[in-house]
């Protein structure tokens, strides 16, 4: 089924559900991997930065160039190995219209390979406000249709600080395919100094802030759980939260986890499995640094950069296949074999 454009205009509602659409996505590639666009200026390959300097006195333009090709490329390369990607908008936000421009050229390339398109921008708020954030990233409905935005994706990540009213302007997209992904326990070293703190509430034994969080994530998705047995509403769990990971999963049957933090962020590919079901699926892990930098490491690229994207898709098909191979080893099929 081809992907829908960004530019199509209006959509009914009724079409396949968010976890429907991911699921197919990883079964297309034989991937659970999500790639990652988290572009560094610095770190692009010299050959890119030059051309981009040379073109533009303005050191934004010049910047946006050359993480807009960077990124383009990198997409391009890989997209026969993810599943989806994510974009983590505060990389284009420095940039300002101009990076959000950028970032609009993305989403739309991305959708147009056939990959989940994800932004990864943590919108928490209530009221108007929340209303609108739903609006920039999946659209206005209006008369039982969805008019597409410029920024138009197929999810973003939600910050639940600010409890329900956070959640209530997303529901109706959820009819359109989309889907999001609320933050449950992440994997920077400081979660601990929230997600840990012990609750306290009457008759109830004191549990983390991370389970009453998944407890919330776990109720707003209840009614929007499709033919796959997953909802639209996943849940955000960090690769360096392993044993947490193996209760979320057990307390959260029906949540896609988002996994970020494997690799270079410490978490580990041989414990991929904990945050699967037992049927091998349930997750999609995200992999930025490892896959966009892999030319860094490698010896066959040259100084400045040229072919960097051969090491990425390289990197990229490397993590599918051992993620496949740790699950088959855990004696699972995973969705992205079947």
């Amino acid at each position: 089924m081809p992907a829908r454009s960004p530019n199509a205009g209006r959509h009914d509602a009724g079409g396949p559900a968010f976890p429907s659409r991911l699921l197919r996505a990883a079964r297309r590639k034989s991937s659970l991997v999500l790639l990652g666009i988290d572009p560094v200026y610095k770190r692009i390959p010299a050959y890119l930065r030059e051309a981009a300097e040379s073109k533009y006195t303005s050191q934004i333009k010049a910047q946006a160039l050359a993480i807009d090709a960077f990124s383009k490329l990198t997409i391009e390369a890989c997209a026969a190995h993810v599943c989806a990607v994510k974009l983590q908008v505060a990389f284009f936000e420095v940039l300002g219209s101009t990076g959000f421009k950028v970032l609009e050229g993305l989403l739309k390339l991305a959708r147009r390979r056939r990959l989940i398109a994800i932004v990864d921008c943590k919108r928490g708020d209530i009221g108007t406000t929340s209303e609108a954030y739903a609006q920039a990233y999946f659209g206005r409905i209006e008369d039982g249709k969805l008019i597409d935005p410029p920024l138009a994706c197929d999810a973003i990540t939600v910050n639940p600080y600010l409890g329900t009213d956070t959640f209530d302007a997303f529901r109706p997209y959820f009819a359109f395919g989309k889907g999001v992904f609320v933050l449950v326990k992440t994997s920077n070293p400081s979660a601990m100094d929230v997600q840990d703190k012990l609750v306290v509430e009457t008759d109830a034994p004191r549990m983390p802030v991370h389970r009453v969080v998944a407890e919330m994530a776990k109720g707003w998705g209840a009614d929007y759980v499709d033919k796959t047995r997953y909802s639209s509403v996943g849940a955000v769990v960090g690769a360096t939260q392993v044993a947490d990971a193996r209760l979320l999963r057990a307390m959260l049957p029906n949540q896609i986890f988002l996994v970020p933090g494997m690799g270079t962020q410490g978490g580990k590919l041989a414990e991929c499995t904990a945050f699967l079901d037992r049927k091998g699926t349930g997750a999609m892990f995200n992999f930025s640094r490892d896959i966009i930098y892999a030319f860094e490491a490698d010896k066959s690229v040259p100084p400045d950069g040229k072919g960097f994207e051969t090491a990425a898709a390289a990197a990229a098909e490397r993590l599918k296949t051992e993620i496949n191979g740790y699950i088959a080893g855990a004696g699972s099929q995973s969705v992205a074999q079947t």
